[in-house]
């Protein structure tokens, strides 16, 4: 954090230099960040032009989107990191559409538009999926790429404990991480600590009511791209009515195995009590 705007504006000036060092020292070039889909038109804008000022005219930006339920997901277990409000899926967007239109309003037609599905990525996995498309683009294989097809997520009872623990312990606490939650987490994706882990899947219910609400949106994307994130749900959309403002887990997954959630609190107690 800064004191003063004109702090920070030494700061950013100061990573802005470094950047464009950055720039000038490679012939080849390959940013990735989830952060770059934040970016306002004036930032790709001027992003756009540092590079074209250090040489890079021949560029490609790929976009990846993914299933509606599973962004949800994703999204959701990052929020209970630090908060234990679940958001409302009825009220959700998931802003891929703009994000594409505001790259290919600075960057035209170099926008490609992949679909995130680990049975069309290659060896299931996205960076291995990316870094193929950056081979095939300079021309040239890059070596020590790694795979990474574990996204670091949380189980559907890890889930739960989370949020039980940040309402008990940070219950006013929103948007905010703390280092005993963190730590927490820590133990829960650790490989070595042993418990069944329940990968969160959505009700059926709640998964079409995303994709009603996001239904223009999918269909702009099949149109424009020949991408199909729409899935045939068995059941039909939950009536929002239903789940209210402020859902429970259980209201979208179903409840969590109780005997899977106690093997991991005890899991997590054993593993703070035997720490050095």
């Amino acid at each position: 954090m800064y004191a003063d705007q004109e702090a920070l504006e030494k700061a950013v000036g100061s990573l802005h230099e470094w950047f464009h060092k950055k720039l000038d020292a490679a012939s080849d070039l390959v940013l990735s960040s989830e952060f770059l889909s934040k970016f306002n038109v004036q930032e790709i804008t001027s992003l756009k032009e540092d590079l074209e000022k250090s040489g890079y005219v021949d560029i490609r930006v790929v976009v990846y989107v993914r299933d509606v339920s599973e962004y949800y997901v994703s999204s959701l277990q990052q929020l209970l990191k630090a908060s234990h409000k679940v958001s409302d899926p009825s009220s959700f967007k998931y802003d891929f559409r703009p994000i594409i239109n505001k790259f290919r309003r600075v960057f035209g037609d170099v926008v490609q538009v992949k679909k995130y599905d680990r049975s069309v990525l290659k060896d299931e996995c996205v960076v291995q999926d990316f870094f193929s498309h950056c081979c095939d683009f300079f021309g040239k294989n890059i070596e020590g790429v790694k795979s990474y097809k574990d996204n670091s997520g949380l189980s559907l009872e890890s889930m739960y404990l989370l949020k039980g623990y940040r309402e008990k312990y940070h219950g006013s606490d929103h948007n905010r991480f703390k280092p005993d939650s963190n730590l927490l987490i820590s133990l829960m994706q650790d490989e070595t600590v042993n418990y069944k882990r329940n990968k969160p899947k959505l009700l059926d219910s709640v998964a079409a009511l995303l994709e009603s609400t996001h239904a223009n949106d999918m269909m702009w994307l099949y149109k424009q791209y020949g991408i199909d994130i729409c899935k045939k749900r068995s059941k039909n959309s939950v009536d929002p009515a239903e789940l209210g403002e402020n859902p429970s887990l259980t209201d979208l997954f179903g409840p969590p195995d109780h005997d899977v959630l106690q093997d991991l609190q005890l899991e997590v107690i054993h593993r703070l009590a035997s720490s050095d």
